[in-house]
């Protein structure tokens, strides 16, 4: 009984797993519009280094380590704007209002959602995480509030 209920859950992980894989294959194909976009923004936003902006080009690959949709729910423009206050960075208080945006952003369109993203970001995206993805990804050293 035991060995069904381990095959069932690795399955379970391998599908799910390929389907954030596949869905992150995801590269806009308007990226020059969405840079100039992600600069505007940058000066717009209010951070504890609003002078400083990004050395690195902005990037995206929507919904990190997630689902872009899932049962016509698009998330995708929201979690655009999301890395794009993360390619910036600022902030402790900065990345906290951006996280909180996401949640609540994506709660609006489907309940519960927005929570569980909440809690990757606020784990997985602290500036001391070496991922491609982490706060204040845009700036050429790693990056501490």
């Amino acid at each position: 009984m035991t060995n069904k209920k381990e095959i069932i859950i690795v399955l379970i992980a391998i599908l799910t797993f390929s389907a954030i894989y596949y869905d992150q294959k995801f590269e806009p194909e308007n990226i020059e519009i969405l840079r100039e976009s992600a600069n505007a923004r940058a000066q717009q936003l209010h951070s504890g280094q609003a002078d400083i902006l990004p050395t690195k080009a902005f990037t995206t690959d929507g919904c990190s380590l997630w689902l872009n949709s899932l049962f016509n729910n698009d998330f995708t423009d929201i979690c655009i704007e999301h890395d794009i206050k993360y390619w910036k960075g600022g902030s402790t208080e900065d990345r906290k209002v951006a996280d909180t945006t996401l949640r609540k952003s994506v709660n609006s369109k489907m309940p519960f959602m927005g929570d569980i993203m909440y809690a990757g970001v606020r784990i997985f995206g602290h500036p001391l995480i070496p991922s491609p993805w982490r706060w204040g990804y845009g700036l050429d050293d790693t990056y501490t509030y």
